[in-house]
């Protein structure tokens, strides 16, 4: 694949990502709108000449509103033959340099609005789960009160929600500079350094088992039932989480010439101690 199709992938990629987190509240600037527009009429125009385009090209690089303008009519009333990819080859990326640009200005206020977005709804599941698990079996809930019963119901329309914001949540993350990436996140898994607050009593590894979870509200209730502490970070606060490291197995003796393997978990500072006591209360009762 050339440069340039990856140029122009990577600008129908931006937009699209823009376009996600507009549609859940985010914002776009003037001068956007006035870019986009220039150039979607550009490439609509099937008859343009090298100077007219060069023209284009010129005045979305500084922003001249104006030549914008100018060079739209000239490329409107010419006649030569050049198509629309020719014109996407001369204007891709300096048209994804300007949006990139003109985006960076809102870019904090975008993440901020999707994050108070997400805590909401995260915060109207977490009342609901105060009164009952999500995850209970409906056939429970005869005995509960129709409070109960409304919370259970009203659960699932919350996790729901913040499912719908998560992936705008991301990209408007990753668009204002955040770094959610690490060598053992896949591209689904990076939502977690955004969203999962270890200063709960999870641990590394409970906190991505809840994540791996899914169920009737999804992964949230899971995560809630862990003691994750679950929220979207202020963007300086993001930071890549790691999955854990592999469980490890320890040999632990029992008595004279004889030994045990014990699974540990490298992650958790007590999982060696809580091993061996269970083990040598397993011993004791044999």
């Amino acid at each position: 694949m050339s440069v340039i199709t990856n140029t122009q992938d990577v600008l129908h990629n931006y937009l699209r990502d823009v376009d996600a987190i507009v549609a859940d509240g985010g914002r776009v600037t003037d001068g956007w709108h006035a870019t986009l527009a220039g150039w979607q009429h550009a490439v609509a125009t099937r008859g343009a000449t090298a100077d007219a385009v060069e023209a284009f090209h010129n005045a979305v690089l500084v922003g001249d509103t104006k030549g914008i303008d100018g060079a739209l009519v000239d490329i409107a009333a010419a006649r030569t033959a050049r198509d629309d990819h020719d014109l996407h080859r001369h204007t891709a990326g300096v048209v994804l340099h300007r949006l990139r640009t003109e985006y960076g200005t809102v870019a904090a206020d975008n993440y901020a609005i999707l994050a108070e977005q997400f805590n909401a709804a995260i915060e109207d599941l977490r009342t609901q789960h105060t009164l009952i698990d999500p995850e209970s079996d409906p056939a429970t809930l005869l005995r509960e009160s129709a409070k109960v019963r409304n919370a259970w119901a009203e659960a699932a329309v919350h996790a729901e929600r913040a499912t719908e914001i998560s992936a705008a949540l991301l990209r408007a993350a990753q668009l204002a500079g955040a770094t959610t990436t690490h060598p053992s996140l896949k591209h689904n898994d990076q939502l977690a350094s955004i969203v999962l607050d270890l200063d709960g009593k999870a641990t590394l590894r409970q906190a991505w088992e809840a994540w791996d979870t899914t169920g009737r509200c999804g992964r949230w209730s899971h995560l809630l039932n862990a003691g994750v502490a679950l929220h979207a970070r202020a963007l300086e606060d993001i930071t890549p989480l790691r999955r854990p490291r592999p469980l490890e197995n320890r040999n632990v003796s029992t008595g004279p010439g004889r030994s045990v393997n014990v699974s540990v978990d490298p992650e958790d500072p007590d999982s060696y101690e809580r091993a061996v006591a269970a083990l040598t209360k397993r011993l004791a009762r044999a």
